[in-house]
C-alpha cells in the first residue's frame, strides 16, 4: 500500500446470530446489527482467533508450543481442530483432550457456563447419537418418553436438511442439542468415548435386559470420566443456544421440551434443580390453557408419570413442588380412581397389564400430593424455618401407610403378570413400572427421614445451650418435644430401612442401565445403609445384600456419570470389614444348640484342629 493512499477500515465480523443463521450481516461499530434489532435478540460477536500460517523455517518446537497453548485454551472443548484434519487425527485429539479435561473438571460440581457451539458434529455422529436415544423399540431412553418431545418429527426434519444442525430452526436446533447431550451420557460412539475398547463383560451389561443380575458386574466408572468433557461441552453449547433463543420465555412445545431436558440434566448430574425446570412447568401450564397439549390417553399417562418425577426431583432437593392441584387437573384431565378402591381391586382380583399401567394415574397423583404436603409442611424452604407440626406428621405417617399398601398390592400384581408369558417389550415396561413405583415411594420416605434427622440434630444442639438462666418448665417442655421428635425419627428410620431393601430387590430386575436411579439418589441410599444406627427393622443380611446391590448399581451408573464421591470404595471397605468381623464372631460367639446356649468346649475345638 502506497503511503499517500488512505488506509481502508476492515469490516467488522458478522454477529453470532447472523452467523448461525448463515445470512448476511451488517455489523455496526457502536450498536447491534439491524437484523438483531428486528428480531429482538441480543447481538453479540465471538472473536475468532486466527493462527499464523506455519512456514518451512518455523522450528518444530514452535509448532509444539502452539499446539500446547491451543489445548490449554480449549480445555473445556472436546475438539479444537482445523477443518483439514483427518478423522483419525480428530479421534486422537478427542481422546487426549478428554483425559486432559477430566483432571481440570475434578472440582467443578455444577453445570457448565454457556459457550457458543464449536464441536464439529459430523453427520455420522448426529445419526449415531439420535439412534442411541431410540436404542430398541422396547428399550427407549427415558427422556424420549416425555410426551412433549417430538422425536419422530425432529428426526424427519433432520433428514430433510441432510442432518445439518445449522439448517434447523432455532428452537429445533436447541432441542436437538439438548437431546444429543442426553444421548452422549449413554453412547458408546468413539466421538464420545474416544478409542477405548469395551470388553465382553461390559458389553453384556450395556445390552442386558437385567444388567444387575449378571454373575459379574464390572466397574464401569472409567467410562464416565472418558465421556465427561464431550458431555459438558455439548451441555454448555445447549445452554448458550437456549439463552440465545430465549426458550424460557417463548412458549412452544419444543421450548417446553428443551427446558425440561436442561432441568433433567442438572438433576441427574448434580442433584440440583434448575430455573429451566420452572420454565418448563410454566410452558406446560400455558399450553394446557391454550388447548395445545395432547389429550391422547397414552400421552396423558406419560404426562402423569413425568409430573410425578418432576415433583419428586423438587422434593428431594428441598424445593417447592412446582405443580399445584389445579395444574394436575388442567394438564391431565383424567378421572382418577379412588385410592382405597384401587387397593381393593388389586387385592381381590387378578389384574391385566392395562390395569397396572392405568393405576399410574392414581399412584402418581397420590405421590405428587404427598410430595406437595411434605414440602409445604416439613421440607420446603419456608417449612424448614417453622416449628415442627406434629399433627401434620401423624397424619402424614398414616397417609404413607395407605400409600405403601397400594405399592405392595401393585408389586404383587406386577410380579404375577411377569410370570406369565409376555413379550419382551411388555416385560420391560412392567419391570420399569415396578421400579418407578418403588423409587417414588423411596423419595418420599428418604426426604421425610432426612428432614426429621436434621431437626433432631438441631434440637440436640439447641438443648445443649439451655442453662441455668432458663426456667425448669421450659427445660421440661423442650425435653418432651425432643423425645417426641425422636419417636417420629425412629418411625421414619424404620420406613427408610425397609424401603432400602425394597428398592434393592426391584433394582436387580431393572430392564436397562438407562433406567437406573440418578447417581446422587443411589449414593444417598448407600450412605444411609452405611450408618449402623439405620439398620433397624431389617436383618443384617438384608442390609448387606441391599448394600451390595447399591454398590453394583453405582459401578454401572458410573458408565454415564463421572463418580468422584468414592462411595464404591467405601462400600467395599465396609463389606470387607464386616466379613472379617462376621468370621471372627462365628469363632468366639457362644454356640446355640437346640435352643440352649452354652460356652464352646475349647479343648474339643483344639483337639479337632
Amino acid at each position: 500500500m502506497s503511503p499517500d493512499r488512505p488506509s481502508q477500515r476492515k469490516k467488522p465480523p458478522a454477529c453470532d446470530y447472523c452467523k448461525a443463521r448463515r445470512v448476511l450481516c451488517h455489523p455496526q461499530l457502536n450498536g447491534p446489527c439491524p437484523r438483531c434489532v428486528e428480531k429482538g435478540v441480543e447481538c453479540s460477536t465471538t472473536p475468532v482467533v486466527r493462527r499464523r500460517r506455519r512456514t518451512k523455517g518455523d522450528p518444530v518446537h514452535s509448532a509444539a508450543k502452539a499446539t500446547t497453548s491451543s489445548s490449554n485454551n480449549c480445555s473445556d472443548q472436546a475438539t479444537c481442530t482445523t477443518p483439514t484434519q483427518s478423522n483419525e487425527e480428530l479421534s486422537t485429539v478427542i481422546v487426549v483432550q478428554q483425559w486432559a479435561s477430566a483432571t481440570s473438571l475434578s472440582n467443578n460440581l455444577d453445570e457448565p457456563s454457556p459457550v457458543p457451539p464449536t464441536l464439529q458434529l459430523s453427520v455420522e455422529v448426529v445419526k449415531a447419537l439420535m439412534k442411541t436415544l431410540r436404542n430398541t423399540p422396547h428399550n427407549p431412553h427415558p427422556v424420549t418418553t416425555n410426551p412433549m418431545i417430538p422425536l419422530s418429527q425432529l428426526e424427519m426434519k433432520l433428514r430433510l436438511h441432510a442432518w445439518d444442525l445449522h439448517s434447523l430452526s432455532y428452537q429445533d436446533r436447541v432441542l436437538t442439542y439438548c437431546l444429543l447431550t442426553c444421548s452422549a451420557l449413554c453412547s458408546t460412539d468413539p466421538f464420545i468415548l474416544g478409542t477405548i475398547e469395551i470388553g465382553p463383560e461390559e458389553s453384556q451389561i450395556i445390552d442386558s435386559v437385567t444388567p444387575l443380575k449378571s454373575p459379574i458386574v464390572p466397574d464401569m466408572r472409567h467410562f464416565g470420566f472418558r465421556r465427561e468433557p464431550v458431555v459438558r461441552q455439548l451441555w454448555a453449547e445447549s445452554l448458550w443456544l437456549a439463552n440465545q433463543a430465549c426458550i424460557a420465555t417463548n412458549t412452544s412445545i419444543e421450548n417446553a421440551a428443551s427446558c425440561w431436558i436442561l432441568g433433567y440434566l442438572r438433576y441427574v448430574m448434580f442433584g440440583k434443580t434448575s430455573a429451566f425446570s420452572a420454565a418448563s412447568v410454566y410452558h406446560m401450564r400455558t399450553l394446557a390453557e391454550d388447548g395445545k397439549l395432547s389429550r391422547d390417553a397414552d400421552e396423558m399417562l406419560k404426562f402423569r408419570g413425568h409430573m410425578m418425577i418432576d415433583s419428586l426431583f423438587a422434593l428431594t432437593t428441598g424445593k417447592t413442588v412446582p405443580f399445584t392441584a389445579n395444574d394436575e387437573l388442567l394438564i391431565i384431565p383424567h378421572k382418577l380412581e379412588p385410592l382405597e378402591q384401587l387397593i381393593s381391586t388389586f387385592l381381590t382380583r387378578n389384574c391385566t397389564a392395562s390395569d397396572v399401567f392405568l393405576s399410574v394415574h392414581t399412584f402418581s397423583h397420590t405421590a405428587v400430593r404427598l410430595a406437595r404436603e411434605t414440602a409445604e409442611n416439613l421440607s420446603g424452604p419456608y417449612a424448614r424455618g417453622q416449628p415442627l407440626d406434629e399433627c401434620f406428621l401423624i397424619k402424614h405417617f398414616a397417609s404413607l401407610d395407605i400409600f405403601h399398601s397400594l405399592l405392595s398390592a401393585a408389586l404383587q400384581q406386577i410380579s404375577h403378570l411377569i410370570q406369565s408369558r409376555f413379550t419382551q417389550e411388555m416385560t420391560y415396561h412392567l419391570h420399569a413400572c415396578a421400579h418407578g413405583f418403588v423409587v417414588a415411594w423411596g423419595s418420599l420416605v428418604i426426604t421425610l427421614f432426612e428432614r426429621l434427622r436434621d431437626r433432631s440434630m438441631y434440637n440436640t444442639t439447641d438443648n445443649s445451650r439451655v442453662g441455668d438462666g432458663f426456667s425448669s418448665d421450659i427445660s421440661v417442655a423442650t425435653e418432651m418435644k425432643s423425645s417426641r421428635l425422636l419417636v417420629h425419627l425412629l418411625h421414619a428410620r424404620k420406613l427408610a430401612s425397609r424401603t432400602a431393601v425394597e428398592i434393592s430387590e426391584t433394582m436387580r430386575d431393572i430392564p436397562s442401565i438407562v433406567r437406573l436411579m440418578p447417581h446422587g439418589d443411589l449414593t444417598k441410599w448407600a450412605r444411609f445403609l452405611l450408618e449402623e444406627e439405620n439398620i433397624v427393622d431389617i436383618t443384617r443380611a438384608q442390609s448387606l445384600q441391599a448394600l451390595e446391590c447399591f454398590r453394583d448399581a453405582l459401578k454401572v451408573a458410573g458408565f454415564s456419570h463421572a463418580d468422584r464421591t468414592g462411595i464404591v470404595d467405601t462400600i467395599n471397605e465396609y463389606l470387607t470389614v464386616y466379613l472379617v468381623d462376621d468370621m471372627f464372631t462365628q469363632l468366639v460367639h457362644p454356640i446355640q444348640d437346640s435352643g440352649r446356649i452354652h460356652e464352646p468346649d475349647w479343648f474339643e475345638i483344639g483337639a479337632s484342629m
